[in-house]
């Protein structure tokens, strides 16, 4: 379920809307989200970072994800 959501998140939406496409085109999960004790384990590539030489994720894909898997 968790990664169906991730997946559709990342393919971005239409072209025919005002939403804002935020993940890198090359960012892909690297394995199936699991969810053990109440946490949600969601591992991306290195392409997801905003800096990769900082290990930076950008504020919009945190939030994207975070409003999108959250209750």
């Amino acid at each position: 379920m968790y990664g169906s959501m991730v997946q559709a998140l990342m393919q971005g939406p239409g072209a025919d809307t005002n939403l804002q496409h935020v993940f890198n085109s090359s960012a892909e999960l690297t394995s199936n989200p699991s969810l053990n004790d109440g946490v949600l384990e969601v591992v991306f590539n290195q392409e997801v970072l905003q800096d990769a030489d900082q290990a930076v994720i950008s504020n919009e894909v945190m939030e994207t994800l975070v409003r999108t898997l959250t209750e």
